[in-house]
């Protein structure tokens, strides 16, 4: 008579499935090895934070340098672990707003509602931290450039291509000096293994 008068229920474990399907949104998402986001969301991040609610809002580019000298150096297993170590620091300083690897040495983050202060305030503790790192007795550093974006009608690539050069542009600068501690520092450590090679190297 149109009355209920029991209720079937029926219960799946789908913890399993669900764990897999978060873990491929992360892959996704991450870069593999320092687990910050990546280039595609670096994009994807800039769109939905561009609005005037979130100005200024700031692109910065940074590039871990002489990567490739300690790769070469050292092996890629100790690039590597510089990439990680960096990518710690920025977690530091960067943890309230979006951090992305986009390249094998570049790394990318957004940050909102900064003052130029505020920003070169990050900045210089970014590079100190970097600067108080070591692999392989290799000290390491970073160049860091950005720019801001103060209206929603400003491209995207035109902003990051100006960031970039900023930071290029101190990277030029520092990569003489960077490049002769990098090879003292391989010619301290072959002759640290091999003493009797000091000498004629």
């Amino acid at each position: 008579q149109g009355r209920i008068i029991g209720a079937v229920s029926i219960s799946r474990d789908i913890t399993q499935a669900k764990l897999k399907q978060e873990e491929i949104e992360f892959i996704n998402a991450h870069d593999y090895l320092t687990g910050l986001y990546n280039r595609r969301m670096f994009q994807e991040t800039f769109d939905q934070l561009n609005h005037m609610s979130n100005y200024p809002l700031t692109l910065m580019m940074l590039d871990l340098n002489g990567l490739k000298l300690i790769n070469d150096a050292f092996g890629h297993l100790n690039g590597d672990h510089a990439l990680t170590l960096v990518a710690e620091i920025l977690n530091k300083h960067l943890s309230q707003y979006f951090v992305a690897r986009i390249g094998g040495d570049e790394f990318a983050a957004i940050l909102t509602k900064k003052t130029a202060d505020d920003i070169e305030h990050i900045k210089q503790l970014i590079i100190k931290d970097v600067s108080a790192c070591y692999v392989e007795n290799i000290q390491l550093s970073i160049s860091i450039g950005y720019e801001f974006i103060h209206d929603p009608a400003k491209d995207f690539n035109d902003a990051l291509k100006i960031a970039e050069n900023n930071m290029y542009r101190q990277k030029i600068t520092e990569s003489m000096s960077i490049r002769n501690n990098a090879i003292k520092a391989i010619h301290k450590t072959l002759t640290d293994k091999y003493k009797e090679e000091r000498f004629h190297s």
